[in-house]
């Protein structure tokens, strides 16, 4: 599929305010797949391409906190992410594009409006209402799979869920997200790889327009107003569904 340079300019700033609201607030990918979908890309090929760019920045944020992760303490989580991204990704594969783009367009929604209703969650630790490892089976199973078959709010979902159930507080939730999230982009990017096809021209401008939004997210973080940027992140999100379900 051809884009012209306008298509590959709007994807590349899309990326770059996904990943600078994503260091603020979360929520990056409800820009950039939406996004994807806009330009005229069919719902398969904009899944598997997104996670070009999802990868890009799930690796340097890997990276960053390597020394933090503890992975040995989130290796079943590991496992079963990339076990359950793949089987995702190929539910993708084996649903029509037809049936495809109202399902994604309706869990965009849903998403939407959990980063609305989100609470404000994380500021100490408590005590974990169930074991790691129960926790890590269950729930890196469910939201490996989801970020295989479409992505959007994933590290949202497993911060929440470290929180609310593990009782962890927002940073350690968000490091032990960290490995989670990036073993199912990375798989899921593979398989798609293999059995399917991606614009690697246009997943490489919006990975690097990704990190770059994040690097400068994270510099910004003490600096910005945070309501601004969530009203304009909320505008912004919600003008690219419209424009999804009418255009």
């Amino acid at each position: 599929m051809q884009l012209d340079i306008l298509e590959y300019i709007l994807a590349f700033f899309a990326a770059f305010f996904g990943g600078f609201i994503d260091a603020i607030i979360g929520g990056g990918g409800l820009i950039t797949l939406p996004v994807i979908l806009a330009i005229g890309l069919n719902p398969t090929l904009a899944i598997a391409t997104s996670k070009l760019q999802a990868s890009m920045g799930a690796l340097s944020a890997l990276f960053a906190l390597r020394k933090q992760i503890q992975f040995k303490k989130l290796s079943l989580g590991i496992l079963c992410s990339a076990i359950f991204a793949a089987l995702g990704s190929f539910t993708v594969l084996k649903i029509d594009s037809s049936i495809l783009k109202p399902i994604v367009i309706s869990l965009l929604v849903l998403v939407f409006i959990y980063t609305i209703l989100k609470p404000d969650l994380g500021q100490y630790n408590k005590q974990a209402k169930m074991k790691m490892s129960v926790f890590l089976l269950i729930f890196a199973s469910i939201l490996g799979f989801y970020d295989g078959f479409i992505g959007p709010g994933t590290g949202s979902f497993y911060i929440f869920a470290f929180v609310s159930i593990m009782g962890c507080n927002i940073k350690e939730a968000s490091i032990n997200t960290k490995a989670l999230n990036a073993t199912s982009n990375i798989v899921s990017l593979i398989f798609f790889a293999f059995f399917y096809e991606i614009l690697i021209k246009l997943g490489l401008i919006m990975g690097i327009g990704g990190i770059l939004g994040a690097y400068f997210g994270a510099k910004m973080l003490l600096k910005v107003n945070i309501n601004i940027v969530k009203k304009l992140f909320y505008l912004i999100v919600f003008a690219t569904i419209i424009k999804l379900i009418f255009f």
